[in-house]
């Protein structure tokens, strides 16, 4: 049965993904190497419950791994471990019902998230100007709620938007609050240049 907290649970496993994912990729002020695994394993723990809880849940949690999977987003090892732990969940709760079409298409709005957000950051690593509106939306990742939505008009199913919205908020959230505990950048110290001059000419080395 699925209750407010169910959706709490989610909201929680929105928080713990992507505190994950800003303590292995953002300079804190103070950083527990092991935490990263701690965040992990509580989202990799929440996110196994809520997928054997219902057939809802299992079907957009799956999708949302299979995504990140085909997208190559799992590359630390505190992700891989809460991909363990999403198995090992499955092997004691058992394998979730899913609905075979929506899994499909969520995996495909999920995958499209991915792959519209490394576009935006290859061509902006490339120098090219991109649109701040088109990174604003594209950052916000909304395929995978706009599909629930209108899943939830289509079948009067709402569930699907209202669980990855609970997930969406939670991570958002955290990704405003958490730059307040990051190392701001000291402006004394920058890039160093190194120069060996040993055995060169006066005339040039006081160009």
């Amino acid at each position: 049965m699925i209750t407010i907290l169910t959706y709490l649970l989610m909201f929680a496993c929105g928080a713990f993904t992507k505190f994950t994912d800003n303590l292995i990729d953002e300079p804190f002020a103070i950083k527990f190497p092991w935490m990263q695994y701690v965040t992990a394993a509580v989202y990799g723990l929440l996110a196994g419950y809520l997928a054997t809880g219902s057939t809802e849940f299992g079907t957009l949690i799956i999708a949302i791994t299979i995504g990140v999977l085909l997208a190559g987003k799992i590359d630390s090892k505190a992700h891989q471990l809460a991909i363990a732990i999403i198995f090992a969940m499955f092997a004691l709760r058992g394998l979730p019902a899913v609905a075979i079409p929506l899994l499909a298409f969520f995996i495909a709005l999920g995958f499209i998230d991915e792959a519209l957000n490394d576009f935006i950051d290859k061509a902006k690593e490339k120098g090219k100007h991109i649109n701040s509106t088109i990174q604003h939306i594209v950052s916000a990742r909304l395929s995978l709620e706009i599909g629930t939505l209108a899943v939830g008009f289509l079948t009067g199913n709402f569930i699907y938007f209202f669980a990855i919205f609970s997930f969406d908020l939670a991570y958002n959230v955290v990704d405003k609050v958490m730059p307040f505990f990051m190392k701001k950048f000291n402006p004394e110290y920058g890039p160093q240049l190194v120069v060996d001059l040993y055995k060169c000419s006066e005339k040039k080395e006081a160009i």
